[in-house]
């Protein structure tokens, strides 16, 4: 009999992945996924938000665009609450294994960044060109499209939009209002809708969740455990990090997921990923679908 030669976990080196700092990653198994797939750059993951820095160190960007302002630069205009987007970025796709900051579930794969606020907005906290930035990414090479935002207004041309790209799975974020109202886009068809968690696995305070009409799909890691997901944020130098909680963490961090699992075989359908995700995921009873988990979505 020959003896087995057996394969090391594979531990990131990014400096922020240790202790408690990794929460998330640990709740959802992420180094056993790790081991299937580091992810592929052939993969590409769209963030469209407020803005994003995707020239950040941490990040290696495909292709960026600012939909709101007619240019070829997603950058934040200020820190703060422009940070949102960097921070979602950073979730589904900072680098990995690069000994700078943290490391992403989406790993190896890479990001479009679309900016759907304009620089004159009295703050960082509305998308405004959500239609526009989406359709960029679409038509840009998007194989997962995430969307941290939300609202309680349906729109014929946004679920038009969705259905014309068939190929590419979508998520958003299911509120963060503590209630059932159904938010969109998150309640669109051919949308993965993500809620948040705690590491206790219990549905975060202030996550929405399912009541008469379900439209929450799924759970990911989301709440302020231990602070909350460390990741990008944008700063006067550019290159920060920092903490942030919500179901606008939790989406990004699903997106990696869904990303590593098109790495591992292109050719699933959005059907077929959300069918994995919910036959594989964590059944934890919190009315927000079960929650992910990262080997057996992989396996799946």
């Amino acid at each position: 009999e020959k003896e087995p030669i057996y394969k090391l976990n594979f531990v990131p080196n990014d400096p922020l992945y240790n202790g408690t700092g990794k929460w998330y990653h640990d709740l959802v198994g992420s180094e056993a996924a790790w081991d299937i797939s580091q992810g592929s750059n052939s993969i590409k993951i769209a963030i469209v938000d407020n803005a994003v820095y995707a020239d950040h160190v941490d990040l290696t960007t495909y292709k960026q665009w600012d939909i709101a302002d007619n240019d070829a630069d997603a950058t934040p205009p200020a820190g703060g609450g422009w940070a949102h987007g960097t921070h979602c970025a950073g979730l589904a796709t900072a680098d990995i294994n690069n000994s700078i900051g943290v490391a992403s579930l989406g790993a190896n794969c890479e990001l479009i960044g679309v900016k759907a606020t304009p620089d004159n907005a009295p703050s960082g906290d509305a998308i405004y060109y959500g239609f526009g930035g989406v359709a960029w990414a679409c038509a840009n090479g998007a194989n997962v499209v995430s969307m941290s935002y939300g609202g309680t207004t349906n729109s014929t041309a946004m679920q038009n939009l969705i259905n014309s790209y068939p190929e590419v799975v979508f998520l958003a974020a299911a509120g963060n209002d503590g209630n059932t109202v159904l938010q969109y886009p998150g309640a669109y068809d051919n949308v993965i809708c993500v809620g948040s968690t705690n590491l206790n696995d219990s549905r975060s305070s202030f996550s929405n969740y399912n009541g008469a009409i379900p439209f929450v799909d799924i759970a990911a890691p989301g709440g302020y455990s231990y602070g909350g997901l460390t990741s990008l944020v944008y700063t006067a130098s550019g290159n920060g990090y920092g903490q942030m909680g919500g179901t606008s963490m939790a989406t990004p961090f699903a997106a990696g997921l869904v990303a590593l699992m098109l790495s591992v075989d292109p050719t699933l359908t959005p059907g077929a990923i959300e069918s994995c995700l919910l036959s594989s995921g964590v059944n934890i009873n919190q009315s927000i679908g079960p929650r992910i988990d990262a080997l057996a979505a992989l396996q799946c």
